[in-house]
């Protein structure tokens, strides 16, 4: 590597509450760069200092602690950039409100499970730019709306618990079929 050293910067419009957002990729001559790691630098201390000398520690993840993801009434659930406040994505092909969103790695990739109102939970795949259902082969069907998700790797193979808001609780072991393992879950929860 040989890297850029003391390399000057200028933004045309930004506020002091902005955070500047700055990917690090390594440069390949044949095929794609590498993404090396990211870090959010905030402004406000320059209103002070008028200048900075800090180093930054980069933060190798592409999905990290940084993404907050939410379930919509619109039928759609979003993806959000908390340090620069800026929606990075959009992802819609449920029929009803999204009532919940979970994040997980499976198989080394991050994706992401979204439950509904429809009945149904899907499975996204986050390591493209695109919102993109993982394949037709990764969607979930309930007899009712489902209230929550529990994405789980159990013995090296993932599980995923739903509830339904019919009282029915199931356990999906990917990619077979699902089990009802309570019905009246609700009730039991209550005594």
């Amino acid at each position: 590597l040989q890297p850029m050293w003391n390399e000057t910067f200028e933004f045309d419009s930004f506020t002091m509450d902005m955070d500047v957002l700055v990917k690090v990729f390594d440069w390949d001559r044949v095929g794609a760069d590498r993404y090396i790691g990211h870090v959010a630098a905030l402004l406000e201390p320059l209103q002070v200092h008028r200048r900075l000398h800090e180093w930054f520690t980069l933060d190798p993840e592409v999905n990290s602690r940084t993404r907050l993801f939410s379930g919509c009434m619109d039928k759609k659930a979003r993806m959000f950039d908390v340090r620069v406040g800026k929606e990075l994505r959009t992802f819609s092909a449920h029929l009803g409100a999204v009532t919940d969103v979970k994040m997980c790695e499976v198989m080394g990739k991050v994706q992401l499970f979204t439950a509904s109102e429809d009945g149904m939970v899907k499975l996204w795949d986050l390591s493209s730019n695109q919102a993109k259902l993982e394949n037709s082969s990764r969607s979930w069907p309930h007899e009712a709306a489902v209230a929550g998700t529990v994405p789980i790797i159990i013995y090296d193979q993932l599980r995923v618990f739903t509830a339904c808001k019919d009282a029915v609780a199931y356990m999906w072991t990917l990619p077979s079929q699902g089990i009802v393992i309570a019905e009246g879950w609700r009730q039991k929860l209550a005594k």
